[in-house]
């Protein structure tokens, strides 16, 4: 996978570099039939992009309700 241009970068640094994805970070992109957004969608796949890696932070400092709506506790990734 090749990643043009990013965003939120600040939750979960070092996804990419120089348009590469590193060996240790796991990239996914994930339906979201409720919106009507397939990764099989042609020409263009959509959907919600979901990343792992070690490097990522645990949730926002001093807010619980911030990071619960936010974060799927456990699996750490960044997404509902």
């Amino acid at each position: 996978m090749h990643l043009i241009a990013s965003y939120n970068n600040e939750k979960v640094p070092g996804v990419c570099t120089n348009g590469e994805i590193p060996a240790d970070v796991s990239v996914e992109l994930k339906d979201v039939p409720e919106m009507g957004y397939y990764n099989t969608d042609k020409p263009n796949p959509r959907g919600e992009i979901c990343v792992r890696t070690k490097h990522m932070t645990l949730g926002y400092y001093e807010m619980p309700q911030e990071t619960a709506a936010a974060y799927k506790v456990g699996d750490r990734e960044i997404g509902r």
